[in-house]
């Protein structure tokens, strides 16, 4: 009977095999399983490794999800850590991964529901669940539609527990999942990059966001990769609050007693010449912060070391690197660059100044931060024009000319307009060239 029964199932299972085969019918891999060769969802046995799985059953792709926008220091956040950000101490506290609306959303880890809607942000829907076995919450914004579930409730890891929406609940604007990690008191945030095992910095090379974060200039290697970002917490103060920056703040600088800040002014034209850091381990990475270690492609060639550095650029004729750094303190802060047609070239000073240098590097802009101008200086003889850009930054086009953008930053983000304007270098025959919706030209 016993062997009756095994030849039974066993041909069941034959003729499901060959009707998937016959129909043209795809297999479907539950999200608890892991495809072959796909590592991102497996769960590790180490005791040690990070607690959690990507919050998509799909593996990342551009039909799929792709990585939208880093906790931390970025340099979107900087711009808005008084306002959208200043409820948590000026940083980007959580994770966007971009997904066409409707995308299903997995549950990182097992846990309990804690709150639907509940007081977190991130509209028009969020679902908060707790984890209590590893000491964590997480947190899933901009949801499509409020979650059918209860607190209370028991989830899996891998169950369907939510949709991808946008945050202005149309599905118009960036349809994305802003995942937070919290500790259980929902007070303390954490950067969800140490806590689930996938190859982050590959992830972030597809990504629209370009791996920038803002740059305290007085301290240029602190927060500058995507796994030393500092903790966050609700009503925490302002941690990104810095005196001089990259990139240039071209804003007029407000004063300590209307913004509650200790940030000093940088005075008339942001100061280019390079400051003293307070100790010498300011300018160095904690091992624990550094990028997990891989290793190196035979074809890939690594030109810098601790913590060194993001926003890469290429000279005119594209033979160096070039990036901005402070190796040490017997170093100056400038722009430094690694000649890559030398195999074993070492990182050289370029230059001290700071600011925005045209195609042949005769001329560079900078901000008067007092007046709220921009300055474009022509290195050669040192001849200077004041140009009135309304506060905003200005970039080079190919043949020279000056180009930015001017926009009302206090208007609704879904109504606000974008003037393009374009004026000689010294800032003659000044002309608006188009207007653009929440837009952005590139020279």
């Amino acid at each position: 009977m016993n062997i009756l029964l095994q030849r039974i199932i066993f041909a069941v299972a034959i003729c499901i095999a060959l009707l998937f085969i016959s129909t043209g019918q795809e297999l479907i891999v539950l999200p608890a399983q892991a495809q072959e060769g796909d590592t991102s969802q497996t769960v590790s046995t180490d005791q040690n490794a990070p607690p959690f799985r990507l919050p998509f059953a799909e593996p990342p792709g551009p039909n799929t999800w792709l990585m939208a926008q880093s906790y931390g220091n970025t340099t979107g956040a900087y711009r808005q850590r008084r306002t959208l950000y200043g409820a948590s101490g000026g940083i980007h506290f959580g994770l966007d991964l971009a997904a066409p609306c409707g995308t299903e959303i997995v549950a990182i880890a097992d846990g309990v529901v804690f709150a639907v809607d509940g007081p977190f942000g991130s509209p028009p829907h969020n679902l908060m669940i707790d984890h209590a076995e590893s000491g964590y919450s997480s947190m899933y914004g901009h949801l499509l539609q409020a979650p059918l579930l209860r607190r209370g409730q028991r989830v899996k890891q891998g169950d369907v527990i939510a949709l991808v929406g946008d945050q202005d609940g149309d599905c118009n604007r960036s349809p994305h999942l802003h995942l937070e990690i919290r500790d259980l008191k929902h007070f303390n945030k954490f950067n969800p990059i140490n806590l689930i095992n996938v190859d982050w910095n590959r992830l972030a090379l597809y990504s629209s966001w370009g791996r920038d974060f803002m740059r305290d200039l007085d301290e240029p290697r602190k927060w500058q990769n995507l796994y030393d970002q500092p903790q966050a917490q609700v009503g925490g103060p302002i941690v990104n609050d810095f005196a001089r920056t990259w990139p240039l703040d071209w804003h007029k600088t407000t004063t300590a007693a209307e913004t509650g800040s200790t940030r000093s002014a940088p005075g008339k034209g942001q100061p280019l010449a390079p400051a003293t850091p307070a100790a010498e381990s300011l300018l160095k990475t904690p091992e624990s912060s550094d990028t997990p270690a891989a290793a190196l492609p035979s074809n890939v060639r690594q030109i810098t070391t601790g913590n060194c550095c993001t926003s890469l650029f290429w000279n005119i004729d594209s033979s160096e690197v070039r990036f901005i750094d402070q190796p040490s303190l017997a170093e100056p802060l400038g722009v430094w660059g690694v000649d890559i047609s030398q195999p074993n070239a070492s990182p050289h000073l370029v230059r001290e100044r700071l600011g925005i240098y045209n195609e042949d590097e005769t001329l560079l802009a900078y901000p008067d931060q007092e007046r709220g101008l921009a300055i474009v200086e022509r290195l050669a003889d040192g001849q200077q024009w004041e140009i009135d850009t309304r506060e905003s930054g200005v970039s080079f086009t190919p043949d020279g000319r000056l180009l930015w953008t001017k926009y009302d930053s206090e208007a609704p983000w879904r109504a606000r307009k974008a003037e393009v304007w374009l004026a000689d270098t010294d800032g003659a025959n000044a002309a608006m060239l188009t207007v653009l919706n929440r837009g952005q030209p590139a020279a």
